[in-house]
């Protein structure tokens, strides 16, 4: 993969996209292209088929953080058709470039898309949001290098790299479910809830049920089947 240095490397990219409240990974893959603004797009299909597979939705109003790398104004428009309000930075402007108007008093109607991106960030909701984001997935990251030395891919080819990641990103998902109390908790909630929702399946009962279909696809993964495929990252993407 061609580096920021300009010389050619045998690593890859990873990326993954993480939940605000519970820090856990919805998403995650690897890919050997250095820019990271040809990644958002197929990221964001595996959060929906994540979705899809859990029968979750996202919450109303949710917003996607990212830094300047994913910037551009195709990403900006299938970030909103994904049901996501865009808060990624746009890094600087070029002299040649208009400067982002004023985050008070009216919108220029010629105002670009990485105009307006910068003008939403200057707000003070927009600041707030991302603000946020060095302390949503940055931690992730950290916690992957210290707990599992995730900081090396040791496998080389792409899909066996990805499987690596997806795997390490897997054992995170596991500890954050085993730091919040495990299965028991989630039942032990559930059999609560269950006089108020008996027609209803509860949010503890959706996350029960999913924390043992992963279990299932991790336990098939450590124990495969010829032929094995590489499993996708499935987790509970709710905020």
């Amino acid at each position: 993969m061609k580096t920021s240095d300009g010389s050619f490397h045998q690593c890859f990219n990873a990326q993954a996209i993480v939940d605000s409240k519970t820090q856990v990974i919805v998403a995650a893959d690897v890919t050997d292209q250095a820019p990271d603004a040809e990644q958002l797009a197929p990221t964001l299909d595996q959060l929906d088929e994540n979705l899809a597979a859990v029968g979750a939705k996202l919450a109303g109003g949710a917003t996607l953080s990212a830094d300047a790398g994913y910037f551009s104004a195709d990403n900006v428009q299938i970030t909103v058709e994904h049901g996501l309000d865009p808060h990624i930075a746009t890094g600087r402007f070029k002299h040649s470039e208009p400067p982002a108007p004023s985050p008070r008093g009216p919108i220029p109607k010629d105002a670009t898309p990485k105009q307006l991106m910068a003008r939403k960030l200057k707000t003070k909701n927009g600041r707030h949001v991302y603000s946020r984001r060095k302390t949503i997935v940055e931690p992730v990251f950290g916690q992957m290098t210290t707990t599992q030395n995730a900081r090396q891919l040791l496998l080389r080819g792409k899909d066996a790299a990805r499987a690596q990641w997806r795997f390490s990103c897997a054992v995170h998902n596991l500890l954050k479910l085993h730091r919040n109390g495990g299965l028991n908790s989630i039942k032990t909630k559930t059999d609560a809830d269950r006089g108020h929702h008996r027609r209803q399946r509860s949010a503890p009962t959706r996350l029960r049920d999913h924390a043992s279909a992963f279990a299932h696809q991790l336990d098939r993964y450590l124990h495969p089947q010829p032929p094995m495929g590489v499993l996708a990252l499935v987790t509970d993407p709710r905020s």
